[in-house]
């Protein structure tokens, strides 16, 4: 999943995605955080999906994996 916010601080949007590890519990968070102009807030969106593939690959690499057969 992904979190999206821009009720913090007005103009300013972040998103964020919890990375986990081998339990299940979360290990870190990645954050993108930019203006409200520069950082869309569509979940869907290229920002978004490219920070969702970004915390799957850090899993995998966290898990023992390279991510180099992932096509994410």
């Amino acid at each position: 999943g992904i979190s999206i916010d821009e009720h913090v601080v007005a103009g300013v949007r972040a998103l964020a995605v919890p990375v986990f590890d081998r339990d299940g519990r979360i290990t870190a968070v990645m954050a993108v955080v930019g203006t409200s102009n520069s950082v869309p807030a569509d979940p869907e969106g290229g920002v978004a999906q490219g920070l969702i593939a970004a915390g799957r690959l850090l899993e995998r690499r966290l898990h023992g994996g390279d991510g180099a057969h992932d096509p994410e």
